[in-house]
């Protein structure tokens, strides 16, 4: 009764060349860094712990190997500051003449679309009241 319904295996090249390539490019280099790693620990380990191992000279490497990353991300980020910085000094310089003249062009803009409004506006009154006086005036007999 608690039988378990089959799971399809999918069968197709372009399935089993996906699975080939996962594991070549993904699981390979991840193994691969792994055993390095453990590798380079356990040389540190035994170059360190032994009995003319020199504690302190691997503790300033380690202290380098954690420090060179950061200081490549710091330098990165003030990269990063100092385009942002040089480009806003750059906008700044040419926004106040580009911006006088857009604020220019935006008037001139809304004083036409406020007077065509009012031109259209009185005429559809004009001709609103003019409908109204001939029907009042043929509503009248």
């Amino acid at each position: 009764m608690n039988r378990k319904l089959p799971v399809p295996q999918p069968d197709r090249a372009s399935y089993l060349k996906h699975k080939r390539e996962t594991t070549r490019h993904i699981l390979l280099p991840v193994i691969l860094s792994g055993v390095l790693i453990l590798a380079l620990f356990t040389l540190v380990a035994y170059a360190t712990f032994a009995e003319n191992g020199d504690v302190e000279r691997w503790a300033a490497i380690s202290t380098v190997w954690i420090v060179i990353p950061l200081m490549a991300l710091l330098l990165a980020v003030m990269v990063v500051l100092w385009a942002a910085v040089y480009g806003l000094h750059r906008l700044l310089n040419i926004t106040p003449e580009y911006t006088g003249i857009a604020q220019e062009i935006i008037l001139r803009v809304n004083a036409k679309t406020r007077w065509y409004a009012a031109e259209v506006t009185n005429r559809v009154i004009r001709f609103r009241a003019w409908v109204d006086t001939l029907q009042a005036f043929f509503k009248r007999d």
